[in-house]
């Protein structure tokens, strides 16, 4: 009997900007993560555990001047029962009590130009971005890890400290700009993103005075006005964009007529791919290095 070819899966693959403050300017983020994770030999080493779930860097290598993310999540004590799909029938788990599922899930970061970006692969029930930037921090803040994070500390005032950012699509300022009227504007800095000087103007002092880990500006329209799109928070967004620096931004605004919300999550850059399978359902991890490796040239030439 002929073996099913398993069904390749499409997968939601995001551009992030990753920027680790605290070091030198110019430090090589492939090699200080290398060491870190390195210096973790062990895979139970390396399980990060912020809650119920789980979550591991199980492997992370340099190919074509790229670094390759494998990560893997659990949760333990996940057994639901088994449905068999042709008869419909239900039947126990067979995990024993030792034994959990894993769902993997793939990145790749490159250096590019005077910025890191992260390609990175959207899995619901995998690793997701956000626990991705807090994986990374726990691996610099890990005891073991110590000598290496001091060694690559400037100031011992100013920690190293992980920052993971979407990085916008065009079509974010382009329904931005559309917009007849804008009510309202606001972005979000985090202090380790290269942009946090950009907006001095518009934070004012507080934004070095503070010493606050984010900072978020937002700006209203006056009844029945609209915001500036050529001056003050729109201009400001536009030259962060044009600068590859900006973070998390919202607009609101009338597009025909109709309110529209627009955000830099729902237009962040990305690209769908198909990844192949093997044959108990996981996408394949060599697939998803081809993929990344195609999808990383086309989303990197025009940023």
């Amino acid at each position: 009997m002929a073996t099913t070819r398993p069904k390749p899966k499409r997968r939601k693959l995001e551009l992030y900007r990753l920027t680790i403050s605290g070091m030198e300017d110019g430090a090589d983020y492939q090699k200080f993560l290398m060491k870190l994770w390195s210096n973790l030999e062990t895979r139970d080493n390396r399980i990060f555990s912020p809650g119920g779930k789980r979550h591991a860097l199980d492997k992370l290598k340099t190919t074509k001047g790229n670094l390759w993310f494998q990560f893997f999540s659990f949760a333990e004590g996940e057994r639901p029962e088994v449905l068999d799909t042709q008869d419909m029938s239900i039947s126990e788990n067979p995990l024993t009590e030792s034994e959990a599922l894993l769902h993997w899930t793939h990145a790749m970061g490159k250096q590019l130009d005077d910025r890191y970006v992260m390609l990175v692969e959207r899995v619901q029930s995998g690793t997701w971005p956000s626990k991705m930037e807090h994986y990374l921090q726990w691996l610099i803040e890990h005891p073991d890890n110590e000598a290496i994070t001091v060694r690559a500390t400037v100031d011992t005032d100013e920690p190293i400290s992980v920052s993971l950012e979407l990085e916008a699509d065009a079509s974010f300022l382009e329904v931005v700009t559309s917009m007849e009227r804008i009510a309202s504007a606001s972005v979000r800095i985090n202090r380790p993103n290269p942009g946090w000087g950009d907006y001095e103007d518009l934070l004012g002092p507080e934004a070095r005075d503070s010493d606050a880990q984010s900072a978020e500006i937002k700006m209203n329209a006056r009844r029945g006005a609209s915001l500036a799109k050529n001056d003050g928070i729109i201009a400001a967004m536009q030259e962060a964009y044009e600068k590859n620096k900006l973070g998390r931004a919202i607009v609101e605004g009338d597009v025909d007529g109709e309110r529209k919300r627009v955000s830099t999550e729902s237009h962040g850059k990305s690209q769908y791919k198909y990844l192949e399978t093997t044959q108990d359902g996981n996408v394949s991890h060599h697939s998803a290095l081809d993929k990344f490796f195609e999808a990383m040239g086309k989303m990197t030439d025009d940023v």
